[in-house]
This record gives C-alpha cells, sequence and structure tokens, in this order.
C-alpha cells in the first residue's frame, strides 16, 4: 500500500474497531502536535487494545487457545481490581509478551510484521520509560519514526480483522485427512454431469 504523508488521518477510518480508531486517532493528534514520544506511546496502546480485542472475539468464535489467552487475561484483570499485586505484574508481563503470545498460539504476524511490531514495543519502552536513559536526556524519536509506527500498526494489526490462524490450519488440516474426505473423482458423492 502506498500513502502519502498527507492522508494520516485517513489511517484510522481502516480499523477493525470502533475503540481502536478512537486510540489511534489519539496517536495521530499526538503526532499531528509533534508530540512524537506520546505518538508512539499512544499507538502501542492501540495495538495492545486491538489484540486483546481480537483474542475475545476468537474466543467467542470457539478458538480454544484465544479461550486460554483471555482466560488468563481476565483473572489478571480481576486480581488488579481486588488490589492483588500479582495481578499487576501478571498483567504486565502478558502486555510484555503480548506480540509472542499472538504470533506463536494464534498466527496473527508474519515474521516481517513481527519485527515491525517489536520496533514499536521498544520504541515505546524508549518513549515511556526515562529510567532507560542512562544520560538523564530523554528520547526524542523524529517525526518519520512515529509515523511509520502509527502506519505499520493500522497496517499490521488495526485495520486486520481477527483470524483464526492455527485452529483454523489444524481443523483444515484434520478435515482433509479424515477418511470421509474425497481421495479421487471416482469417490464423489456427487458427479457434475
Amino acid at each position: 500500500m502506498n500513502e502519502s504523508l498527507a492522508d494520516i488521518e485517513a489511517l484510522a477510518i481502516r480499523c477493525h474497531f470502533e475503540q481502536s480508531k478512537e486510540y489511534i486517532a489519539e496517536a495521530i493528534r499526538c503526532y499531528r502536535a509533534s508530540a512524537y514520544r506520546a505518538a508512539i506511546v499512544s499507538t502501542w496502546i492501540a495495538v495492545v487494545f486491538d489484540l486483546i480485542d481480537k483474542i475475545r472475539e476468537l474466543a467467542v468464535s470457539g478458538d480454544a487457545a484465544a479461550k486460554a489467552i483471555e482466560t488468563r487475561y481476565e483473572t489478571y484483570i480481576a486480581q488488579i481490581e481486588q488490589n492483588n499485586t500479582m495481578g499487576i505484574k501478571s498483567a504486565l508481563e502478558f502486555e510484555r509478551e503480548i506480540l509472542e503470545t499472538c504470533r506463536n498460539q494464534l498466527q496473527f504476524f508474519d515474521p516481517q510484521q513481527f519485527i515491525d511490531l517489536t520496533r514499536l514495543r521498544e520504541d515505546r519502552h524508549r518513549c515511556a520509560h526515562p529510567s532507560f536513559q542512562r544520560s538523564g536526556i530523554p528520547y526524542y524519536p523524529s517525526a518519520e519514526q512515529a509515523r511509520l509506527h502509527i502506519r505499520n500498526a493500522v497496517v499490521h494489526v488495526l485495520a486486520e480483522p481477527p483470524v483464526q490462524g492455527k485452529a483454523a490450519l489444524a481443523q483444515l488440516k484434520a478435515l482433509v485427512s479424515s477418511a470421509y474426505f474425497p481421495t479421487d473423482d471416482n469417490n464423489r458423492l456427487l458427479k457434475l454431469k
């Protein structure tokens, strides 16, 4: 896809979930205000919430891996609501590993998308954690970096519907390897005339 710099607002329209549109619109407003650190942090927030929404949608559709991930996440949220510090630690770890979880268990990303999203996460950490900077000078991302992260977030995640990945492939493999799957034209139940 080829976008010009003038149509960055059009990216938000392509988001699958309404909430994702709101989050990425906030990142775009930060970008337009030259608040590039805030734009990158807001973009990461949009990606994480969008992935959680996709996991929930797949869980509702019966994807067992998504259901297990959702159950784990909901346990952390319940712990946080009960002021249990383990919930906070677990939720932070969940967010830290969400890209790997979605890649490995749900096959949401191809290798290049995963690299792009990992760069977003790394830059988000550089933007949001001043303690990561040895010199005491905050990280200043460029406008191009912020825009690229917004673009990659929309194209790789926010504009994509939830896909069934591994679960759909497993069902297809089971169907094809079934004894009832025809192996030649003579075994067809319906013959074309």
